[in-house]
Protein backbone atom coordinates (compact mmCIF):
# COMPACT_ATOMS: atom_id res chain seq x y z
CA UNK A 1 0.00 0.00 0.00
CA UNK A 2 1.39 3.43 -0.89
CA UNK A 3 1.48 6.33 1.56
CA UNK A 4 -1.28 8.81 -0.23
CA UNK A 5 -0.90 12.53 2.17
CA UNK A 6 -4.11 12.98 3.96
CA UNK A 7 -3.48 16.73 5.31
CA UNK A 8 -1.08 19.49 5.06
CA UNK A 9 1.58 17.57 7.48
CA UNK A 10 1.70 14.45 5.86
CA UNK A 11 2.67 16.20 2.97
CA UNK A 12 5.53 18.14 4.49
CA UNK A 13 6.38 14.55 5.97
CA UNK A 14 6.87 13.11 2.58
CA UNK A 15 8.84 16.01 2.13
CA UNK A 16 11.12 15.36 4.41
CA UNK A 17 11.62 11.73 3.47
CA UNK A 18 13.07 12.96 0.08
CA UNK A 19 14.95 16.11 1.41
CA UNK A 20 16.94 16.56 4.75
CA UNK A 21 16.19 20.34 4.09
CA UNK A 22 12.25 19.79 3.78
CA UNK A 23 12.36 18.30 7.19
CA UNK A 24 12.88 21.54 8.54
CA UNK A 25 9.58 22.65 7.22
CA UNK A 26 7.58 19.10 8.94
CA UNK A 27 9.14 19.81 12.44
CA UNK A 28 7.90 23.63 12.20
CA UNK A 29 4.71 22.22 10.98
CA UNK A 30 4.27 19.36 13.22
CA UNK A 31 4.50 21.80 16.05
CA UNK A 32 1.31 23.46 15.37
CA UNK A 33 -0.68 20.76 14.03
CA UNK A 34 -3.21 18.56 15.62
CA UNK A 35 -2.00 14.83 16.50
CA UNK A 36 -4.54 12.12 17.53
CA UNK A 37 -3.15 9.82 20.73
CA UNK A 38 -4.27 6.84 22.42
CA UNK A 39 -5.28 8.38 25.71
CA UNK A 40 -8.11 10.17 27.48
CA UNK A 41 -9.19 12.78 29.91
CA UNK A 42 -9.71 11.75 33.33
CA UNK A 43 -12.68 12.69 35.50
CA UNK A 44 -10.40 15.61 36.86
CA UNK A 45 -9.51 16.95 33.36
CA UNK A 46 -6.13 15.74 33.42
CA UNK A 47 -4.99 14.41 30.52
CA UNK A 48 -3.64 10.70 29.85
CA UNK A 49 -1.66 9.59 26.88
CA UNK A 50 -0.69 5.74 26.94
CA UNK A 51 2.74 4.58 26.37
CA UNK A 52 4.62 1.99 25.41
CA UNK A 53 7.74 0.35 26.14
CA UNK A 54 9.96 -1.32 23.49
CA UNK A 55 13.67 -2.21 24.16
CA UNK A 56 13.51 -0.61 27.62
CA UNK A 57 13.07 3.00 25.75
CA UNK A 58 9.45 4.52 26.50
CA UNK A 59 7.68 5.73 23.65
CA UNK A 60 4.06 7.72 22.74
CA UNK A 61 2.87 6.47 19.33
CA UNK A 62 1.07 9.83 17.41
CA UNK A 63 -0.53 9.93 14.72
CA UNK A 64 -1.34 12.91 11.91
CA UNK A 65 -5.02 11.80 11.48
CA UNK A 66 -7.48 9.59 13.04
CA UNK A 67 -7.56 6.92 9.96
CA UNK A 68 -3.73 6.83 10.54
CA UNK A 69 -4.48 5.87 14.10
CA UNK A 70 -6.93 3.65 13.19
CA UNK A 71 -4.51 1.45 10.83
CA UNK A 72 -2.16 0.94 13.75
CA UNK A 73 -4.65 0.30 16.39
CA UNK A 74 -6.93 -2.37 15.42
CA UNK A 75 -9.53 -1.77 18.15
CA UNK A 76 -11.83 0.64 19.76
CA UNK A 77 -9.52 2.57 22.17
CA UNK A 78 -10.06 6.06 23.50
CA UNK A 79 -8.16 9.49 21.92
CA UNK A 80 -7.38 12.58 22.40
CA UNK A 81 -6.40 14.83 18.93
CA UNK A 82 -3.59 17.56 20.71
CA UNK A 83 -1.59 20.57 19.29
CA UNK A 84 2.13 18.98 18.37
CA UNK A 85 3.70 21.27 20.74
CA UNK A 86 1.62 20.60 23.44
CA UNK A 87 2.08 17.04 23.32
CA UNK A 88 5.58 17.10 23.04
CA UNK A 89 5.55 19.15 26.13
CA UNK A 90 3.98 16.51 28.32
CA UNK A 91 5.69 13.93 26.91
CA UNK A 92 9.44 15.26 27.28
CA UNK A 93 12.26 12.62 28.09
CA UNK A 94 9.81 10.10 25.70
CA UNK A 95 10.88 9.42 22.29
CA UNK A 96 7.66 9.90 20.23
CA UNK A 97 6.66 7.75 16.90
CA UNK A 98 4.87 9.41 14.31
CA UNK A 99 2.36 7.19 12.42
CA UNK A 100 4.68 4.24 13.70
CA UNK A 101 3.21 1.65 11.22
CA UNK A 102 2.88 3.53 7.92
CA UNK A 103 5.40 3.96 4.95
CA UNK A 104 7.04 6.81 6.05
CA UNK A 105 7.18 7.13 10.19
CA UNK A 106 9.43 9.76 12.00
CA UNK A 107 10.73 9.06 15.30
CA UNK A 108 11.21 11.92 17.56
CA UNK A 109 13.81 11.32 20.29
CA UNK A 110 14.34 13.39 23.35
CA UNK A 111 17.28 15.49 22.55
CA UNK A 112 15.39 16.72 18.77
CA UNK A 113 12.01 17.38 21.14
CA UNK A 114 14.26 19.64 23.65
CA UNK A 115 15.71 21.40 20.78
CA UNK A 116 12.68 21.83 19.01
CA UNK A 117 10.83 23.13 22.00
CA UNK A 118 13.49 25.17 23.02
CA UNK A 119 14.80 27.05 20.17
CA UNK A 120 12.95 29.22 18.16
CA UNK A 121 13.92 27.21 14.92
CA UNK A 122 15.10 23.87 14.64
CA UNK A 123 19.04 23.40 13.79
CA UNK A 124 19.74 22.17 10.87
CA UNK A 125 22.49 20.02 12.38
CA UNK A 126 20.24 17.66 14.24
CA UNK A 127 17.72 18.09 10.91
CA UNK A 128 20.48 16.18 8.83
CA UNK A 129 21.78 13.84 11.31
Amino acid sequence: MSFVPENPLEEALLRGTRSPMARREFFRMLLVSDLVVVGQKSEDGRLKIVSSERDGRKYVSAFTSAARLKNHVHKTVNTLTMNGRMLLERTRGVTVLINPSEEYPAELTPELIAEMLETKDVSFKTLLN
